[in-house]
This record gives C-alpha cells, structure tokens and sequence, in this order.
C-alpha cells in the first residue's frame, strides 16, 4: 500500500465516507477513487483489522449491540411516547434473529431434471446438425 493509500484508509477509517477520504488522500476523482479504492483487497483487509481493533478495544460485539437495541426497545414501551424507536429496535431484534429473511425453496423433481437434461442434449444435437449442414460444400448436380 503506498503513501496515499495510507491516508485514505486513515481517513475513511476516521468518518467512514469514501469520497471525503478519497478526497483528503489528494485523488483527483474523489467518488470514482474512494469506490475503487474500497474494492482494493489490500484496502478492504486494512480497513476491516482496524475496526475490528476499534471495537475490541471498546468491548463492542453483536451481543452488545444487542443489549443496547433491547434497552431502547425497553425504555421506548415505557415512556409511551417513542413507538418509531420501539418499532425501529423490534425491527432490528426481528432481523438478527432471521425472522424477515425471505426464502424461496425450489424443488424438482428428478423426472423434470432428468427431461429437461434430455430436451438440452437434443438441442445440442440440433445446433450440430445445423452447423454441419452449413459447412457442405453446394451439390453440384443443378440444372444449369
């Protein structure tokens, strides 16, 4: 990682905004730069120690997110007044338990992989046939 690299990992570790840290590295493009910078895998893996190391250093871990969105939740039903924080804590409660993760199952049967993988062969077959038709030389025997 080079010198200006090293600012923008600095910078976008500090306030989490590409395009500032970008910016403040000196590129010239800004928001084109922070975009490509962040799919770097050097960048994304230098980012990624830091804060992890940030939040050690705090005790900061699901279990405390967790905590403190059940106390919001909690203080929200009490004072009666803040149902959006309450809705908003129940929300993110609901999603970290998987309960709004949408799933689609899709089942076949073999029959239908075993004729579907059948019609794909004879089409195949197809596509051959035709291209070699194609590559015969004319018949010679026209009436001229």
């Amino acid at each position: 990682m080079n010198a200006q690299q090293a600012i923008f990992v600095d910078e976008y570790c500090r306030h989490r905004n590409a395009s500032r840290a970008a910016r403040a590295a000196g590129y010239r493009s800004p928001r084109n730069s922070g975009s490509r910078l962040l799919k770097r895998p050097e960048i994304k893996s230098e980012i990624e120690s830091r804060t992890q190391q940030h939040l050690a250093e705090r005790n900061i871990d699901k279990q405390w997110v967790l905590d403190r969105i059940v106390a919001e939740v909690e203080r929200a039903q009490q004072s009666g007044t803040k149902s959006q924080t309450a809705l908003k804590g129940l929300e993110l409660i609901a999603k970290h338990l998987g309960m709004f993760v949408e799933k689609t199952e899709i089942s076949f049967e073999a029959t239908m992989l075993e004729g579907l993988a059948q019609r794909m062969i004879e089409g195949q077959a197809r596509v051959l046939e035709a291209k070699e038709q194609k590559s015969l030389p004319e018949s010679t025997d026209k009436v001229q």
